[in-house]
């Protein structure tokens, strides 16, 4: 989110006349970065069916997935960073 706003700035001091009114201009940027990381695990169970048996832990292409779908539903930069933090 980017741009510029006017602000109407109001003070008023209680229990007296004292009162102070201006118009600042804000230039306001908004960054917002999100950092994903993904744990492969497998498990073996019951699924939410009731049936038996091990489900694979998730893959490469399970994460891509799974955070190309993250930065569509929340606007976060989509800035990939090398290495971790």
């Amino acid at each position: 989110m980017r741009g510029v706003w006017q602000l109407r700035v109001q003070v008023n001091v209680p229990d007296t006349n004292e009162h102070a009114e201006w118009v600042e201009d804000v230039d306001a940027s908004l960054l917002q970065a999100l950092t994903l990381r993904g744990f492969p695990i497998e498990y073996t169970g019951p699924d939410a069916g009731g049936n038996s048996g091990p489900l694979p832990a998730p893959g490469l292409a399970d994460f891509v997935s799974t955070a190309a779908t993250t930065l569509r539903r929340y606007s976060v930069a989509q800035t990939p960073r090398q290495g971790s933090v």
